[in-house]
């Protein structure tokens, strides 16, 4: 059964986050930038715990980010007939997302990472095969 983390989208989400200065209680904060098509994180490599990714699409589709940690590399990512990442494969364990961010809208989402490899991608169908992710690592 695949868990989805819906998250609120939104310029009140992402001011609210910015005003804390990063995740409360000492977390970090990750700005991301979603374009067509490729993601862009400011950080890829952060410090485990508490992280807070502010996540804004500078492109003209709608995007989502989706967070995995995995050990596999790129090319062994499962994938549908649509081109999505298989989220449920073996291999992969989903942390969270924000779905649904139009062009020009953004969203916040905070996750607690502990150290590991993790796939930062939009799922969007044929998002992943045309590249739209990248690999951070969390120490």
């Amino acid at each position: 059964m695949r868990k989805r983390l819906r998250v609120a989208i939104g310029a009140d989400t992402l001011l609210l986050a910015a005003k804390s200065g990063g995740g409360s209680n000492g977390g970090s904060m990750d700005d991301v930038s979603l374009t067509d098509f490729k993601i862009n994180p400011a950080q890829t490599a952060l410090s485990s715990g508490k992280v807070t990714f502010q996540v804004e699409n500078t492109g003209a589709s709608e995007h989502e980010f989706v967070v995995l940690r995995t050990d596999l590399p790129a090319s062994e990512i499962p994938t549908k007939a649509n081109g999505e990442a298989n989220e449920d494969a073996a291999g992969l364990t989903s942390m969270g997302e924000v779905e649904g961010v139009e062009s020009g809208g953004s969203g916040t989402l905070t996750l607690n990472l502990p150290a590991g490899r993790y796939l930062f991608l939009c799922n969007e169908p044929g998002h992943f095969a045309q590249g739209m992710f990248t690999f951070v690592t969390v120490k």
